[in-house]
């Protein structure tokens, strides 16, 4: 090739060069005055949808992050709860707006897990101890790190709320797990949902699966709507189906228009579903798994045992004050009266009771107990409408009568003493350890203490220790509601005791009796049921457990018997909660070692059941008095490989840098990349609706240099 040519060819080639990138510039520049045209048609579409602009000094303002999809799945395996939350919040703005998540949950429930997607990272919660969790928090705060936490406080805790700061055009989804054992009470399980968004959603849902191995008897499932409901949003959006007799599915779904029609802040209310199993007069029913097992029983059909039982009212000055904020309440003790003459009335014939009253001193109304006869009934609500509020309260008094008197009798029944106070010991013995102590060896694990207390002022604490150690529980009058409905209700509870003293053993060498929880219950009372889950030992070679639950019954002792094979498991075509027997058996534990941190008389005794509550909820990631949840927002140089993606897998470090990167064919780049506005697949980091167009003309350049290069060998 000559000079002329040379020069010739370098010409072309360079033309065609500038050609190949000036078109792609101008390419690139029209999709970006698209994405820009884009940009500004959603600003004007969230602008038209937040608050006008205001006059004067007042800007104008853009909409607040709305929640556009929430789920709520729970299923039940033998009683056993499970229920996950998730809830996507779009913030739409183009600033950073606060925005927080929140959920109601029963407070025997234990939050297991929590995590947020924000922006297409996952934020994964963790559980600690208490005081390392505060440390944390505080120190992620000081760092102005994005974080948050959940601590329980005492018993009161029925609400879940977080905040986080989304930014511009983000989307963020909360998950909440949590679980909790269903208690039998009157005859039926309850499990509630709390729908209240504080908004209309779009995408609404809320489903229940009950698996009952042991069968269905019935189940009710109905929607509470605070204000009323109309009964043609019930039969659109609320669904029931039954399944072979051991399952129920529940499903509300309701649509924006029903949630409209319900309040300007859409629904609010509880889904609420009552069940009951089939019952037997046997031993229950067992369900093992993975070397956990559980043990329900609950027999049925038995005539009422006898009971004696000795009420405790107080009547020092306190009891003489309202009784709520309504006039109609009138005092305490009138409210007490009003209970207790219905509770007298359904004292069965077959009972015997008597009933003391304790200010400063004590009064009784009989030296001993006395049969339920009518004419003993009427002389008892005599002796109660003539009670006078006076005086201090010397609690250890009225209990140390109390326990003599059922001393005393050596008839057959439950002896039960029932104690009423609204305030606190103040006088004979105040101190409270000493109280607890010399009443729990009085009783000497003979008779089932129940304490109420009635208001806010009462020393709950005290009366749950007493409770505690003596195998009842306690109970809190509030003055909120009518509390002689709420002091009847209790007695209703009580009132029936099928059996008592009763026993439960399992095969010998087959568990370890360690980890058994409680398994011995001084009382079994008509709509209840007792609970046991323990651990198979180690090395245990049979291929069935045996137990057998012994106990008093009217007529005398019983005994039922129960062999089951330790190698079934929850058919896998059946859905069932994860685990549930070791869950289950790390619930009861935990609770149990929560009610003895409280009623704990010494700092030694309390520090040692502190450690192993903790080490326990640790383990299983429960959120306890004791510990807390925490989810920080790691700095921006932190590394971002722990935070996985929505298909489960760890971002590397090219991808996690594109991360809240700005697609210019429209929208935010999420989970490693996105779509582009052109439909550009970026979900593994390629490139969007410009990547393409710039490929192509890197390509034309490489083929025309090619090109010229074989001219200029020629």
């Amino acid at each position: 090739m000559n000079a002329t040519n040379l020069s010739t060819t370098l010409i072309v080639l360079m033309f065609l060069v500038a050609c190949s990138l000036g078109s792609s510039i101008v390419l690139l520049i029209n999709k970006s005055y698209d994405a820009g045209e884009q940009q500004a048609a959603m600003r004007e579409r969230r602008n038209t949808e937040a608050t006008p602009c205001g006059d004067g000094d007042n800007p104008c303002t853009v909409g607040k992050p709305r929640i556009n999809s929430m789920t709520v799945n729970t299923t039940i395996f033998t009683r056993y709860a499970s229920t996950t939350v998730m809830t996507e919040v779009i913030n739409e703005a183009e600033t950073s707006q606060d925005t927080n998540f929140r959920f109601s949950l029963s407070k025997n429930a234990f939050i297991s897990d929590f995590f947020m997607e924000v922006g297409g990272r996952i934020y994964q919660s963790e559980v600690k101890e208490k005081e390392e969790a505060q440390k944390a928090f505080d120190e992620a705060k000081s760092r102005n790190q994005t974080a948050a936490q959940v601590k329980l406080e005492g018993d009161d805790f029925t609400k879940f709320e977080t905040e986080i700061s989304l930014s511009a055009d983000t989307t963020a989804t909360f998950h909440l797990t949590f679980q909790e054992l269903l208690r039998r009470e009157k005859g039926s399980y309850k499990h509630k949902v709390n729908l209240f968004p504080r908004e209309i959603v779009p995408q609404l849902r809320a489903d229940v699966y009950i698996n009952e191995p042991q069968g269905i008897k019935f189940a009710d499932v109905s929607w509470n709507q605070e204000g009323g409901l109309p009964t043609q949003f019930l039969e659109r959006a609320l669904t029931v189906e039954r399944e072979f007799g051991t399952a129920v599915t529940a499903s509300l779904q309701p649509s924006v228009a029903d949630q409209e029609a319900l309040s300007g802040e859409g629904i609010k209310g509880d889904l609420l579903v009552t069940y009951d199993v089939t019952h037997d007069v046997d031993a229950g029913n067992i369900e093992v798994l993975n070397n956990y097992f559980v043990h329900h029983i609950s027999p049925v059909n038995l005539e009422a045992t006898r009971k004696s039982v000795v009420f405790v009212i107080d009547v020092s000055g306190s009891m003489g004050e309202r009784a709520g904020d309504r006039e109609e309440y009138g005092t305490k003790l009138s409210q007490t009266k009003i209970a207790m003459s219905t509770i007298i009335n359904d004292i069965r014939p077959f009972d015997t009771f008597n009933i003391l009253s304790f200010s400063s001193d004590v009064n009784s109304w009989q030296r001993g107990l006395v049969t339920a006869s009518d004419r003993n009934k009427r002389s008892a609500q005599l002796f109660v409408e003539q009670l006078t509020a006076r005086g201090g309260t010397n609690m250890k008094l009225g209990l140390d009568e109390a326990i003599s008197r059922l001393n005393a009798v050596n008839s057959v029944g439950l002896p039960i003493l029932i104690i009423l106070t609204d305030g606190q010991p103040s006088s004979g013995v105040t101190n409270k350890e000493q109280i607890v102590r010399e009443t729990t060896a009085a009783i000497d694990g003979t008779i089932a203490l129940f304490g109420l207390a009635f208001g806010e002022d009462a020393d709950f604490d005290l009366l749950e220790k007493l409770s505690g150690f003596n195998q009842g529980l306690a109970r809190q009058i509030h003055s909120s509601s009518t509390p002689s409905d709420q002091l009847e209700g209790f007695y209703t509870e009580i009132a029936t005791p099928l059996l008592y003293n009763v026993g439960i053993s399992y095969s010998e060498g087959a568990v370890e009796l360690e980890t058994l929880t409680q398994h011995n219950f001084i009382s079994y009372f008509e709509g209840t049921e007792m609970v046991v889950a323990g651990k198979l030992k180690e090395g245990f070679q049979g291929t069935q457990l045996m137990t057998v639950v012994s106990g008093e019954a009217r007529d005398g002792a019983v005994e039922y018997e129960l062999t089951k094979d330790v190698e079934t498991a929850p058919d896998d075509s059946s859905r069932h909660v994860e685990d549930f027997a070791e869950r289950l058996w790390a619930y009861l534990t935990v609770q149990d070692l929560l009610l003895r941190y409280r009623i704990a008389l010494t700092d030694a005794e309390k520090e040692e059941i502190r450690e192993e509550a903790t080490r326990i909820a640790l383990e299983y990631k429960f959120v306890t008095p004791l510990t807390s949840l925490i989810v920080i927002k790691p700095e921006d140089n932190q590394n971002k490989d722990d935070f996985l993606s929505f298909d489960g897998g760890p971002k590397k470090d090219y991808e996690n840098d594109m991360y809240n990167t700005y697609n210019a064919g429209g929208g935010v780049v999420r989970n490693g990349g996105g779509s582009g506005g052109n439909g550009g697949d970026r979900s593994r980091g390629g490139y969007g609706g410009n990547g393409v167009i710039h490929s192509v003309s890197l390509w034309l350049t490489v083929v025309l240099v090619f090109v010229a290069c074989l001219q200029l060998l020629a």
